[in-house]
């Protein structure tokens, strides 16, 4: 589970080591709930836009969310689907060695390539259809990326969320970082002195600023890890269920964010 603040397929692909089926299943299951490092950047910007020096408190919130849900999110999936005794865990764990230069070099340096091949593929690629939604056929209101917006916006209404933030949710299921981007092309005309995204405030409450990003932590993960959840269950009944379940419960905590928010 740790290696999902990292990466979530990394995180669902070591379930292969878990040797109990019904455990597994449940792993692969919540391990998207953990906050992966494609959400950070969205949460930097979005905090640091709202919350100022505080914004180091909310993304830490954001972290204790993302645990906490997973951890009831898997007493929930096993007492609804998988009645039963609870079985143990037994690992027999290499001894802990001091790793080696050359070794650290080549995992930061295929690490590194791995995020440079996203970045040139996924992440680029994405910018430029979002760009191209955003200005085609016309720019603004009449764009692509308006008219998906705004055909999803009477769902959206209770969050208070814009069509440009619906349309980032959209795009950011692709990969999560191009939340980021997607933002920054629909406020960038619009930017105010003190951050790219300064012309938000003025359309959103900070309220519904950290519900936004606590619906960016729990909703739908990206393509890259549905896949994975394919090929590690072998059926697509779970990817639906991963899909749906996790847009209830992103939908469900972030309108209780809202509403607690406009109370305090």
């Amino acid at each position: 589970m740790l290696l999902g603040f990292g990466c979530n397929v990394s995180s669902i692909m070591s379930t292969r080591s878990i040797s109990e089926p019904k455990e597994r299943i449940v792993t692969i299951l919540v391990s998207p709930f953990i906050s992966c490092s494609a959400k950070l950047p969205v949460y930097v910007l979005i905090a640091g836009t709202f919350f100022g020096a505080r914004a180091g408190v909310v993304i830490f919130f954001l972290y204790v969310l993302s645990i906490v849900i997973t951890v009831l999110s898997a007493l929930l999936i096993n007492k609804l689907f998988f009645k039963g005794e609870p079985s143990t865990l037994i690992m027999e764990l290499p001894r802990y060695r001091k790793p080696r230069l050359s070794s650290l070099i080549l995992y930061t340096w295929n690490k590194g390539r791995h995020f440079l091949e996203k970045a040139g593929t996924i992440i680029l690629g994405a910018s430029v259809v979002i760009w191209f939604l955003s200005y085609f056929p016309t720019e603004g209101t009449g764009s692509f990326a308006a008219m998906i917006g705004k055909s999803l916006e009477p769902l959206f209404i209770p969050l208070g969320y814009t069509w440009e933030m619906i349309t980032s949710l959209v795009f950011g299921i692709a990969a999560k970082e191009v939340i980021v981007s997607s933002l920054t092309t629909f406020f960038g005309n619009l930017s105010v002195s003190g951050s790219s995204l300064g012309a938000i405030r003025t359309l959103i409450t900070p309220e519904i600023a950290l519900s936004f990003l606590v619906f960016v932590l729990l909703y739908v993960p990206c393509m890259p890890t549905l896949a994975v959840i394919k090929n590690e269950t072998g059926s697509y009944k779970y990817v639906f269920f991963s899909v749906f379940y996790s847009l209830t419960v992103a939908y469900t905590v972030a309108l209780i964010v809202r509403v607690v928010g406009g109370f305090l």
